[in-house]
Formats: C-alpha cells, structure tokens, sequence
C-alpha cells in the first residue's frame, strides 16, 4: 500500500469506528445557554450556536436564527425594538440586526475582521461593536454604526472592549483589553482587565479599579457602576462609585464563576455555568432562569462523521512505528500502519473525553489524558487493549498540557 493510500485509510477506517459508538443523550440537560441580554422581561441568549429568546419568568424559549455558522453576542437595544448580535452568514463575523420579536437579519458591517457586538448608545440610534481591523494583532477598538446601516464610526479610543454609558450623563465606563473568554482561573498578569471612566466631550479618562486581578462587563447604572471581578477568589457581581471608592460585593458564589453579564438598568442577566440567573437591582436577589429550550437536539442525534480527520485532537507513533495511535472524538484508537490487522479502541468510557495519546518508545503503552476520573488526569493504558488503563497522576485541579 503506498504512503498516499495508507494516509486516507486511517481516516475512513476511523469514520466507520466512530459511527459504530453509540449515542448518549443527555436528557435530564436543558441546554447550554450563553451570552444573555435582558429588555424588561425578555432575554436573549445563544444556545446550539443560535439567538433565542425567552421570558425573565422562564419556561419555553423561541429560536430566532438558525444557521450552520454562530450567533451570538445579542443586545437589545435599549427601547427593546430591536436586537443586534454578530453572526456568521457569510462566513466571516459581522454584525446584523434584527427586530426583537424576530425577522431576517440585516447585517451592517463588510470588513474581513471580527467585528462583535458590545451594546448601544443610550439613543437605540447606533450599534457599539468592537473590532481588531486597524491596529495590530491583539488591539480591538470600538466603533458604532447606524441601526439603518451606513458607514461605522470609530468611537474615539485608542483602545476598547466593553462600554457601558453614565445615565443621563457625559461619561462611560470601559474595558480596554479583551480577554473575559480566556479560561484563564485567577489571572494576575498584564492582560488582566480594569474598568476606566472617560468622557469624550472633556477628554479625560481614568483608570478607576486597581485591583490585582481582573474586573470587566462595567455596568453604569444610577449613581454606581457594577462589574464583574475575581477578587473574592470566584467571579463574583460588585459595584463601585464611579470614581472607584465604595466597593460592594453583591454575590457571593464560591463553587462558580459567574460571567457574561449585561443589563437594561433594573436587572442584571448574568451566566453562571451554562445556566442563567436573573439579580434584581432593588432587592439585590438572584434567581435561576427556568428555560426550556424546545430543540430538536440535532448535533446530538447519531450521526455519519464523513470526514472524521477534521475530530482528530492529536496522534502519536512509537519508534518500531508498526502503529499508529489517535485521539479522536473523546476516544482512542490504535490502527496498524503498513499491514492489515485490528483497530483496537482503548480505554471504552463514552462518558469520558480522552484527548491526548503518547505511545512507549517500545510500542506496548500508550499515555493518555482523560477526564475520567472527573479532572484531567494522565492515563495508562497497553496498547493492545488487553489490560484495563489505570491513572498515573492526581490533582486535577491543575493544568496539564499536551504529553510529548
């Protein structure tokens, strides 16, 4: 067999394996919701990469797009008539803009950046995104646009992420870095986030926060400005006066880190886990949103994987080279390299995710990271899947990358 075919094998044999595995639906799991707004009693968030909406009270929410790229990043705009987000129709992220009650997206941006939606100006005249077009990797400015479309304008910073506006005033509140979509626990290096207060019409801007850490999602509502922070350990709600004094802690997760959060001026939608939680302003309570998410779970159902290459998280070959090792789709399969012979999956937990394969120099072990066991841990296992895998490391609380 020549090196060509022997490289299109392994993949084809691998499709036929992966679609052989059965299929474990979660049906006691809602959904996983993300990236919520709230107008009155209405959210929007993102769930199977689509915008729905549902009612602050709970129950069923109603899908609003459906396409094969992503949708997210929805606001309402601040009188609720219309809902900005970023999506994917053409391929690449722009924004779009549709009525809150639902209808066919307009989109509004042509640049072959990022462009992602951050809010409103207070008016509900022009949509506040964020994009990276200009300045060099890593640098994202804002810029707004029309609602009815037209050219966008820069905003006036040289640096901006998130922006929240003083009510009936001249200022804002702002993050200049981005980063809240880093898995990063307990960051405390340069590329922690800080709130800043500017004001365009005087020029003055000051960085009002300076904690350690990261505080980030600035919300001006009345006289204080609420936000996001770890400084309690998890990421916990807080508010400020706007020149930084008088920090109030508003909730207290210990087990969770509560993200995502964004609010109409009487309530603060916020994610915590994939679930969402609703805390009202006046009485400072959170509550657990009671979504039902009516889908028809299609990335869940039993499915063909026609190009099963696409899945492959790493593999691996031992010096004798006779087989190859590869992790594919939380599972790992060794395969014969030049002969015929058996494809021998190892380790045979579908509820587990095993992700990185190393094999023996000798060829007789294979390591393997899993989650088994609950954390990522390194696992061991013979390679030809006679002997039960057994775990090498504890303490999976901690990071472990990739076994070279």
């Amino acid at each position: 067999m020549s090196q060509r075919m022997r490289f299109f094998a392994v993949p084809l044999a691998l499709g036929v394996l992966l679609l052989s595995l059965p299929s474990f639906a979660q049906e006691d799991v809602n959904g996983l919701f993300r990236y919520p707004d709230v107008s009155g009693d209405r959210v929007v968030f993102t769930s199977e990469g689509d915008l729905w909406t549902a009612s602050l009270n709970g129950g069923d929410a109603v899908r609003l797009t459906r396409d094969d790229g992503r949708e997210w990043y929805a606001h309402f705009s601040p009188d609720g008539q219309w809902i900005a987000f970023s999506a994917q129709y053409e391929g690449n992220t722009d924004v779009y803009v549709i009525p809150s009650s639902g209808g066919e997206p307009r989109r509004l941006t042509y640049h072959g950046a990022r462009d992602e939606v951050v809010g409103w100006t207070p008016d509900s005249r022009n949509i506040v995104f964020r994009s990276p077009r200009i300045q060099p990797s890593r640098v994202w400015q804002l810029y707004t646009i029309p609602v009815e479309g037209g050219f966008e304008q820069e905003f006036g910073l040289d640096r901006g992420t998130r922006i929240s506006f003083e009510p009936g005033g001249t200022r804002f509140a702002f993050n200049r870095l981005r980063r809240e979509e880093r898995p990063w626990k307990r960051y405390r290096g340069g590329w922690a986030m800080d709130i800043w207060v500017g004001d365009l019409g005087t020029m003055q801007f000051d960085k009002v926060t300076s904690f350690e850490g990261t505080d980030f999602f600035p919300m001006w509502i009345g006289d204080r400005i609420y936000f996001l922070s770890d400084r309690s350990g998890r990421f916990n709600l807080f508010s400020m006066a706007p020149d930084g004094s008088g920090i109030r802690q508003h909730t207290f997760e210990e087990e969770w880190d509560l993200s995502n959060a964004s609010t109409d001026g009487k309530t603060i939608i916020y994610q915590k886990k994939y679930d969402l939680y609703a805390y009202d302003i006046a009485s400072g309570e959170s509550r657990l949103l009671d979504i039902h998410l009516p889908s028809d779970r299609f990335r869940a159902r039993e499915r063909l994987v026609k190009n099963p290459g696409r899945y492959i998280d790493s593999y691996t070959l031992p010096n004798e080279a006779r087989r190859i090792a590869i992790a594919a789709r939380g599972e790992v399969f060794t395969f014969p390299v030049e002969k015929s012979g058996y494809i021998r999956r190892l380790m045979r937990n579908p509820d587990s995710r095993e992700k990185y394969v190393a094999f023996s120099p000798d060829g007789k072990k294979v390591a393997i990271m899993s989650d088994a066991s609950g954390e990522e841990e390194i696992w061991i296992a013979s390679s030809d899947g006679r002997e039960e895998a057994k775990r090498l490391t504890t303490g999976g609380d901690t990071w472990r990358f990739p076994m070279v």
